[in-house]
């Protein structure tokens, strides 16, 4: 008498798993690009002002931006350092963390100002925005109202100022 072929439960795969694993690729790179987005952060220079001279190796940038991570971490502070400087044509820098949560804790209050008050230079840090085209919104609607947004935001579970502008596609008129 044969038994059936058991499956031990090293070889079961999580429909978590198995769902991902038969992803089509341009979904699967969407996914990568949405991750690695999480984990960047923007920096970019005040007016008048350069984050650094435009011929400074990306390596030295990250190595000035680790030393004051360093020096700004605290016990509340995410383990990590900075994996990758991108430089922009304004001169602004894409620094890409290693952990998500690093660049959410250095996105918020006490990590932009832990980290600004170790710089030796002036930086604003700038977040990511989206266009997001919304149809058949009804044209009473005040969006040119500041408070617009916030209820918005409010109605809709956001965080606060995460909504930066709203705009008609075509005047209202037509």
């Amino acid at each position: 008498m044969s038994k059936a072929p058991s499956q031990s439960p090293t070889s079961t795969l999580s429909y978590s798993a198995a769902v991902t694993a038969n992803l089509d690729p341009t979904i699967d790179k969407a996914i990568g690009r949405a991750a690695i987005r999480a984990r960047q952060i923007l920096l970019d220079p005040k007016p008048n002002c350069t984050l650094f001279p435009a011929d400074t190796p990306t390596s030295e940038i990250a190595k000035k931006l680790n030393d004051a991570l360093d020096k700004a971490r605290d016990e509340s502070t995410p383990q990590g350092k900075i994996r990758a400087v991108s430089v922009l044509k304004n001169g602004g820098i894409i620094a890409e963390l290693e952990s998500e949560s690093l660049a959410s804790w250095l996105n918020n209050p006490p990590g932009k100002t832990a980290l600004e008050s170790h710089l030796d230079i002036d930086v604003s840090f700038r977040y990511r925005s989206y266009p997001i085209v919304l149809e058949y919104l009804p044209v009473k609607l005040q969006i040119e109202h500041e408070d617009f947004l916030r209820q918005i935001e409010k109605e809709n579970e956001l965080p606060p100022l995460s909504l930066a502008s709203i705009r008609w596609i075509k005047p209202a008129t037509k």
